[in-house]
């Protein structure tokens, strides 16, 4: 077999093992998932890095990255950290707001229904709340 052999040693125990086979499996594993699992699997069988690294589509240096959170978390180690993701656009007190608003029916609140408002200034106008400016 070409490729460097990996400097890491993968066990996996009985139930590592069972929970890989799942997510391999399941129809609802992330797409990321799989492929650095099938990788961890066939390092386990003896396989290189280059030939995983082609046999689940993935560069070898993603292989190795994930090997090495692998060893070092385990299995939730495969898994994406958090991302922080988009600011919020609205202020959390807005947002509230605006739900609780959308929860309302408009005719009870006096208010006219969107299809018979002219523009969202008139609606804006009718709410009357310091928040939406």
């Amino acid at each position: 077999m070409r490729g460097r052999r990996s400097a890491w040693t993968i066990t996996l125990d009985s139930p590592t093992r069972m929970t890989f086979q799942r997510w391999l499996q399941r129809r609802k594993t992330p797409v990321g998932i799989a492929p650095r699992v099938h990788a961890i699997l066939l390092l386990k069988q003896g396989h290189s890095y280059v030939q995983t690294a082609k046999r689940v589509g993935l560069a070898e240096y993603h292989v190795r990255k994930w090997v090495k959170r692998f060893h070092e978390r385990g299995a939730a180690g495969l898994l994406e950290k958090p991302r922080p993701g988009r600011p919020p656009v609205f202020a959390p007190e807005v947002a509230l707001h605006l739900v609780k608003l959308a929860c309302e029916r408009p005719d009870q609140k006096g208010l006219s229904t969107p299809e018979s408002r002219e523009n969202s200034q008139s609606f804006v106008q009718q709410l009357g709340s310091p928040l939406c400016v």
